[in-house]
């Protein structure tokens, strides 16, 4: 069975959608052209970002001699670095003042948009794992007839319901705002490190240092870069609290 673009396009319109409706009562205005106005933003940075970041980063001699193919992402070839950069520089530069809001809801969209991708690339077989001897290795048509880790699903269920429950067990301590979009950052960056030990690396670039694949070298850098705003940013809110006082 295989899914084709369409399906994907829907997911990006169900996060869309989930933006365009979930009310976010820290915000200033809340009213549905806000929230349109917000939604569009972040849809556009996300796919010009990671499909910018795909190009660059996974595909650059390939598409620089086929230029054309760079417009033409229902063949697929988008990075999630690449989304993540480019909403949260797009969320920001429509909104500065409720930018870790609008931000905090992003994450919370993730947890549900994020998984289904993944279960699309499994049912797609793309994506796959490494070959396995465990008694849930899958077979998938577009590799060999090893048995192979179904890495998509052990993906799926970090960023989604893993996520979630790491989130609500934290819910107490995340009270600020982009303190959720922190952490979830954080947590998924931590759990895609770990379960691409068990995924193929990409065709295009192999293994990096023999052992880590990019996707891992990226996780990396964003559990550093966040982890440093993240302390950034609760060491700033407690300054202002002890000046307020």
């Amino acid at each position: 069975m295989n899914i084709n673009f369409s399906w994907y396009g829907l997911v990006y319109a169900l996060g869309f959608i989930l933006f365009l409706i979930k009310q976010n009562p820290k915000n200033d205005d809340n009213s549905f052209y806000y929230r349109l106005y917000i939604s569009i933003y972040a849809a556009i940075g996300a796919i010009v970002g990671g499909r910018l970041f795909y190009i660059v980063c996974y595909e650059p001699d390939y598409y620089i001699h086929h230029l054309l193919e760079c417009f033409q992402i229902y063949k697929g070839g988008m990075s999630f670095h690449g989304g993540l950069i480019g909403l949260s520089a797009s969320v920001f530069l429509a909104d500065k003042k409720n930018f870790w809001n609008n931000l905090d809801k992003a994450a919370l969209i993730a947890i549900v948009v994020l998984p289904i991708g993944r279960i699309i690339n499994f049912i797609n077989g793309e994506l796959w794992g490494t070959p396995t001897a465990h008694p849930w290795g899958v077979v998938f048509l577009g590799a060999d007839f090893q048995p192979r880790h179904p890495v998509q699903i052990y993906e799926a269920v970090f960023e989604g319901p893993f996520a979630a429950l790491v989130i609500y067990a934290l819910k107490n301590k995340l009270s600020k705002s982009g303190d959720i979009a922190c952490a979830y950052g954080i947590f998924y960056a931590l759990a895609r490190f770990i379960t691409e030990f068990f995924r193929e690396p990409d065709i295009p670039v192999g293994y990096i240092f023999t052992f880590f694949s990019l996707g891992q070298i990226l996780c990396f850098i964003q559990l550093i870069v966040i982890s440093i705003i993240f302390k950034y940013k609760r060491t700033r809110q407690k300054a202002i609290c002890r000046k307020s006082d």
